[in-house]
This record gives C-alpha cells, structure tokens and sequence, in this order.
C-alpha cells in the first residue's frame, strides 16, 4: 500500500548494579496488520564477558511486510568477548 499507519516502541532497563539488561522494541503497523518484536536479556558475567539470549518474531497479514518475513523468525543466543 502507498500508505502504512503503525507505531513503534522501545523500552529497556537495567538491574542488579547494571549487570542484567532487559530490552524490548516492536513495530506494529495497522493495515495490513503486521508486528515485529525483538525482545531482548543480556549478563554480564565480568568486565570482559557477556552472555545474550533474544528473538526476532514476524507476524502479520501474507500481505503484509512482516507477515512475509514470518518464516524468518529466531531466536539466539549469544556469548560476547570485548577487551
């Protein structure tokens, strides 16, 4: 469609003196209905390393950009290594 009317958000925070964020964002759009979300925990376990654990989820209409995208769903897990 020429035009898309949606919203989209994001919201994170951090607990146990920083050490385990939380984070979600989403895109939504209204016709063709359609919704991404990314959720999102990571730990630091020290200075150095970090272990991840998130999603990326498509849904919508066939029609829709992100109802396209639906097979391409995931999850993950990640460790991270920074000097």
């Amino acid at each position: 469609r020429r035009t898309q009317h949606g919203a989209s958000f994001r919201v994170a925070h951090k607990w146990l003196r920083e050490t385990l964020e939380g984070e979600c964002a989403a895109v939504g759009y209204f016709g063709p209905q359609g919704l991404a979300l990314q959720p999102k925990l990571a730990y630091a376990l020290s200075d150095h390393w970090k272990l991840l654990v998130g999603a990326q989820v498509y849904r919508g209409e066939s029609a829709s950009v992100f109802g396209l995208l639906r097979s391409n769903s995931t999850g993950y897990v990640e460790a991270r290594w920074s000097f």
